[in-house]
C-alpha cells in the first residue's frame, strides 16, 4: 500500500490566478490522457482550493489552513491524511469534514463548509492542469490575496481583512520571471518542474489557491457563471447542474453554452471521482474516525490548572490566549472560576456574529454564526460555573459528559432558554439523580459570582462599621 507521512512534509502555499483549460474532446474517454492530467510525483501532495468552477477566496482559504495549521494541527492533518479519504468523502458521515456541521462542532473552528469541496491528490494519482498565473510584483493590476510561493509556516495571520504578512518576505517567491510565457500562465506540471530547477523544492505538500476552472453564460465569455462556494456547501454535482438549469430557464438566450458548462461539470465530477477511487485503492484507509466532539478538547483546555501551561484558541478568525498566570491565585476556587469564565466566553464570543455589524457583513463572514452550539455552551458553562463554586474543583470528566449529552437532548426539544433551564433543574435537583445535586439559574455566571462576592464584602464592611460604632 501506499503511504505519505504528513508529519514529514513542509507545507507550502501557492497564491496565484488561475483556471483549467477548455474542455478537452478525449477529457471524458477512460484514460488520463497525458495533455490534461499528469502524475504526482512520489515525493508531493497537491491540494487545490475550491475545485468546483467557483471562485477563489484567498482571504479566507489561506487564513483557514494557517490557523488550522497553529491551533490545530491532528485535525489539519487528518483532514488532508490520504489514509482518511475515503471517510472525508463520504458528505453524509458526521466525523467527515465535509459534512456540513463538522467545523461547527469544534471550539477551534471556522465554519468554512465550502472548504470541503478542495481537491487533494497524494503521490501517484492523475492531477488535471490548472493554468496557473503569476502577476509582475510591481503591477498595477489588482492580485489576488497574495502571489508567489511560500511555507505555510512563513505565513502571518493576525486579523481578518487585513493583507498577509510574512515572518520572512524574502522567503516569498515570485516564478514570474522565470516563466517562459510573457504573459504569466503555466501549466500545473510544468509548474512543480520550474519549482525544482529555479528553488529546489521537489518535495512537500502545495496548496494551491487558484480556481479549477471558469465557465461563462455566454459565447462571449462576459458573464461568468458563478457557483458560490458558500451557497454551494459541500453540496455535490446536482447542485450545480440545478444551478445551470436556472440560469437556463432565466436566460434562454444562452442555453447552448450553459449546455456546454453543463456538460462540462458533469464530465469533471465523474473524472474526479475516477481519482477519488484510485486514492481509495491505493492508500490503506484509516479504520478509526476522528473524534470531532469537542467536548473532550473543551475539558483538557479546563484541566489546564494542573499543568500551567499557555494555550491559544481561534474560533472564527478571533484568537485568545491563556497562560498558567491566569491560575495563579491563592483562592483556587475563586482563580478556577475565573478561568472557567474565561475559557468558556472565549468560545463563545465568536460563535456567534451581530447581524447589525455591518463591517462584518461587508466582509461577508455572517455564515459562521452558531447559534445551536452557543446556547448549547451557555449552559455546560452554567454547569461548570456552578459545580465548581459547590465544590471548589472541576465536575469528573464522565458527569461533564453526562451533562452535555443532557444539553443535547433538551435542546432537540426546545430552543427557548428558560424553558430549557426549567427543563434541567427537573433534571437535576431530582432526587433520583443525586450525582448533580446542582439548581442552574440563567443570567451571567460572572454576575452571580461577583454578586456573591459583593454581598460577602458588604457584610464584613457592615461588620467592621458596627465595630467601629461601639468604640465610640
Amino acid at each position: 500500500m501506499a503511504t505519505f507521512n504528513i508529519d514529514s512534509q513542509d507545507i507550502y502555499v501557492i497564491g496565484c490566478h488561475g483556471c483549467s483549460p477548455n474542455l478537452y474532446e478525449h477529457e471524458d474517454s477512460d484514460e488520463f490522457r497525458h495533455t490534461r492530467f499528469f502524475t504526482v510525483p512520489e515525493n508531493m501532495m497537491i491540494v487545490y482550493f475550491n475545485p468546483n468552477g467557483v471562485l477563489s477566496i484567498g482571504n479566507k482559504n489561506i487564513p483557514f489552513i494557517r490557523n488550522l495549521y497553529d491551533y490545530n494541527r491532528d485535525m489539519f492533518n487528518y483532514i488532508i491524511n490520504p489514509a482518511n479519504y475515503k471517510i472525508n468523502l463520504d458528505k453524509s458521515n458526521p466525523n467527515s469534514y465535509r459534512h456540513e456541521d463538522f467545523f461547527k462542532s469544534l471550539p477551534f473552528f471556522s465554519n468554512f463548509n465550502y472548504m470541503c469541496n478542495f481537491e487533494l491528490y497524494p503521490p501517484g494519482t492523475p492531477c488535471p492542469f490548472i493554468n496557473l498565473s503569476f502577476t509582475m510584483p510591481d503591477s498595477s493590476s489588482k492580485p489576488s490575496y497574495f502571489e508567489g510561493i511560500t511555507t505555510l509556516s512563513n505565513i502571518n495571520f493576525e486579523k481578518f481583512g487585513q493583507s498577509l504578512n510574512f515572518v520572512n518576505p524574502e522567503l516569498v517567491y515570485n516564478p514570474r520571471e522565470h516563466l517562459k510565457r510573457s504573459s504569466g500562465f503555466i501549466y500545473t506540471n510544468n509548474f512543480f518542474d520550474l519549482l525544482n530547477k529555479q528553488f529546489g523544492l521537489n518535495k512537500g505538500i502545495f496548496f494551491i489557491s487558484a480556481c479549477r476552472a471558469e465557465f461563462f453564460q455566454d459565447g462571449q465569455n462576459t458573464h461568468l457563471v458563478d457557483i458560490n462556494p458558500i451557497n454551494r456547501n459541500c453540496g455535490d454535482i446536482n447542485y450545480d447542474t440545478q444551478f445551470v438549469d436556472n440560469l437556463i430557464t432565466q436566460n434562454p438566450l444562452f442555453k447552448i453554452p450553459l449546455d456546454n458548462v453543463k456538460r462540462k461539470l458533469i464530465i469533471r465530477d465523474k473524472r474526479k471521482k475516477d481519482i477519488d477511487q484510485l486514492i481509495i485503492q491505493s492508500y490503506l484507509q484509516s479504520d478509526s474516525f476522528y473524534n470531532k466532539n469537542f467536548i473532550h478538547e473543551l475539558y483538557t483546555l479546563l484541566n489546564i490548572n494542573i499543568e500551567h501551561q499557555n494555550i491559544n484558541l481561534c474560533i472564527n478568525f478571533s484568537k485568545s490566549h491563556f497562560t498558567g498566570a491566569d491560575l495563579e491565585s491563592k483562592n483556587y476556587k475563586g482563580s478556577l472560576l475565573m478561568l472557567t469564565d474565561k475559557i468558556f466566553n472565549s468560545i463563545r464570543i465568536g460563535l456567534i456574529i451581530k447581524p447589525n455589524d455591518a463591517d462584518i457583513q461587508r466582509r461577508n463572514i455572517i455564515e459562521n454564526n452558531n447559534s445551536s452550539l452557543e446556547t448549547k455552551l451557555r449552559f455546560l458553562y452554567l454547569f461548570v460555573f456552578h459545580y465548581v463554586k459547590e465544590y471548589s474543583k472541576l465536575p469528573p470528566f464522565e458527569l461533564f459528559n453526562d451533562f452535555f449529552a443532557l444539553i443535547e437532548q433538551v435542546y432537540s426539544q426546545t430552543q427557548d432558554k428558560q424553558q430549557i433551564t426549567t427543563m434541567l433543574n427537573t433534571y437535576l435537583i431530582s432526587p433520583q439523580n443525586p450525582k448533580f445535586n446542582l439548581n442552574i439559574q440563567l443570567g451571567g455566571t460572572n454576575t452571580v459570582y461577583y454578586k456573591q462576592k459583593y454581598l460577602k464584602y458588604k457584610e464584613k464592611y457592615l461588620r467592621l462599621k458596627n465595630y467601629i460604632k461601639k468604640l465610640y
